[in-house]
Order: C-alpha cells, then structure tokens, then sequence
C-alpha cells in the first residue's frame, strides 16, 4: 500500500486547521477515492469537527486504494483547537482548478476498517482511531465565498 509522501501537517493553502504543532491524541483519516467525481493535483480535504477545521490534506494525485492520502486530526486541548471525542467527522473539498468548495452537507463518507477494509458504523471522532474513507459528492453545485469564509449557492 502506497501512502502519500508528507509530513504530519500537509500544508494546505484554503484549509487551515485550528491546531498547530504537534497532534494530541491524534485521529487519522486515510482517503482511498473520491467516488462520483474527480480529485486533481492542488485540490485539497478539510476535515470538520462543527466548524472548527481539525485536518487537511493537499492532493498531490488521485487517492486510491493503493495510494492512501492521510490526513492527521488532532483532539481538543482545553479549547476549540481540535475535535472533540464522539462528535460526527465532516468532510469539505476545495476544487482549485474551479476556486469552489464543495460544502460537507454535500460530501458524504463510507468508512472502513484500515486493516481489512470492512465497513465501520462509527463516523465520528475517535482518539488514537485510524479510518479508512471513500468520499463521495452527492451532486454538484456552483458555490462563491462570501465575507468571512461563508459560503453560499450561486
């Protein structure tokens, strides 16, 4: 299996996670494929707790099943500076070719187990947890940023 070369923070451009240095208690998410659409170079995943972005990674090619993007997450330390354990795991995609982001009540996410690719129930964050993830885009939608990050419908 195929891990994507980076370091424990993938330094992202439009996502910025709330935490800095190293992990607490870190999650990882390991994105094997993005089903229903198309990932490029320079496309990047945010991973959400609520609004608080608590991961990101940079595509630097498809993910896959043989070649694994990782994005490391890390808990809450007396703050909103990660997520929080138990709470549901959310997914935004920045398209950078389009300068669009797809909103995470539009990316929807199969997870699994990273050892033996069964399916997992459990989609929310897990201390010291290692998920495997296929996202999926429910439909496209042309979105614009507004003040502040906010994103509304075109």
């Amino acid at each position: 299996m195929k891990r994507s070369n980076r370091s424990l923070i993938n330094q992202t451009e439009h996502f910025r996670p709330v935490w800095e240095n190293n992990p607490l208690q870190r999650m990882n998410i390991w994105i094997k494929g993005l089903d229903c659409a198309s990932l490029e170079s320079g496309d990047e995943i945010g991973i959400y707790d609520g609004n608080l972005c608590v991961g990101a990674g940079k595509v630097n090619e498809m993910p896959s099943k043989t070649n694994l993007l990782t994005i490391t997450c890390s808990r809450e330390d007396m703050g909103n500076d990660g997520f929080q354990n138990g709470n549901d795991i959310r997914f935004r995609i920045w398209d950078q070719s389009e300068q669009t982001e797809i909103d995470s009540s539009f990316v929807n996410a199969s997870f699994s187990n990273i050892s033996n690719d069964q399916p997992i129930d459990n989609s929310t964050f897990q201390i010291l947890e290692d998920y495997q993830v296929l996202l999926r885009v429910s439909h496209s939608i042309q979105t614009t940023s507004g003040a502040n990050g906010e994103i509304f419908p075109s």
